[in-house]
């Protein structure tokens, strides 16, 4: 009876100890990061630098490394975890049995690392991800939707419009896209030039503009800058934002020698197919302003305008 009596205290003795190793269970889990989050128990002394594990139900546990503590939530490192995509919300998480001789003592988070969302503390240098990537736009038209002719002291109203060709361009962008999370993206876009041929006018009554065309091939080059807000499910995001535009053309035809830039827009839909490459798919319209110019018989006023069209954009994430 004794033996048995020792027995038992033995096991008791073993699992208070087992108990008393258990510091906390997974909270949420950020696989493209290779971080979770713990929800500590009261009793946990966990220090930035500790060595943890996760239980799974098969038996076999996983080494982590603690990279922040904030109140009853720390953020641990799955990266040397072999089945961190296995980890789920609930699973224990314990203090290993083996701990480094020096552990970093505990640091305040900053304003940055406060947690307020229930996911893994990241600092903003982390959140905010750089993007380059090459962008191609098919060809469309440069179009001035309310232009003014006038001749012989009668003005008239109508359209002039132009035949623009694709082009390529390079694209570099600040990003902060989370998932299931609104975000950002800024950035700048430089274009190789577009040819502009076949200038076609259409006034809506009075004597016919017809504009005159240049002697040799006229090359339209747009730079832009532009801000877009961005909602990211897992895989695909949605954006939406304005641009700011620069217009530089050489060998213009006389109706477009005197053209700037202007506002314009852009929508639609991307896709962040791994850590380090995205792929988008919208349509961009870039603005242009026409200026006051002589053309024959002809004073015209192109007004506001815009050239652009779909594309698509191949980017890579650093």
């Amino acid at each position: 009876m004794n033996k048995f009596i020792v027995l038992g205290l033995l096991v008791s003795a073993s699992v208070a100890h087992a108990d008393s190793k258990q510091i906390g269970a997974v909270d949420t889990v950020v696989l493209n990061k290779k971080l979770a989050t713990v929800i500590l128990s009261d009793s946990a002394d966990v220090r930035v630098g500790s060595k943890v594990e996760i239980g799974f139900t098969d038996g076999v546990t996983c080494e982590s490394d603690v990279r922040a503590v904030s109140g009853k939530k720390a953020q641990i490192d799955l990266s040397d975890c072999d089945r961190f995509k296995d980890v789920r919300k609930g699973q224990a998480v314990t203090l290993s049995d083996f701990q480094n001789d020096e552990v970093k003592a505990p640091t305040k988070p900053t304003s940055a690392q406060a947690n307020q969302n229930n996911e893994p503390i990241e600092p903003l240098s982390k959140r905010i991800k750089i993007a380059v990537g090459i962008i191609g736009t098919g060809a469309s038209d440069l179009e001035f939707s309310e232009a003014k002719f006038t001749n012989l002291g009668s003005q008239n109203n109508g359209e002039l419009r132009y035949e623009a060709g694709g082009a390529f361009g390079l694209i570099a962008e600040a990003l902060y896209a989370k998932p299931h999370r609104a975000g950002f993206g800024v950035g700048v876009m430089i274009e190789t030039p577009r040819v502009i041929k076949n200038g076609t006018a259409k006034a809506d009554s009075g004597p016919t503009y017809t504009p005159t065309p240049s002697t040799a091939e006229t090359k339209l080059q747009m730079t832009s800058v532009h801000a877009n807000f961005i909602y990211r499910f897992d895989v695909p995001y949605f954006y939406i934002g304005f641009n700011l535009a620069s217009a530089n053309i050489t060998d213009a035809p006389q109706a477009l020698s005197d053209l700037d830039g202007g506002f314009g827009g852009q929508l639609g839909i991307g896709f962040i197919v791994s850590d380090h490459f995205a792929f988008d798919l919208g349509v961009r319209s870039m603005g242009v302003q026409g200026n006051r110019v002589s053309d024959g018989a002809f004073v015209v006023e192109p007004g506001l305008g815009s050239v652009g069209g779909w594309n698509a954009t191949l980017k890579y994430i650093f």
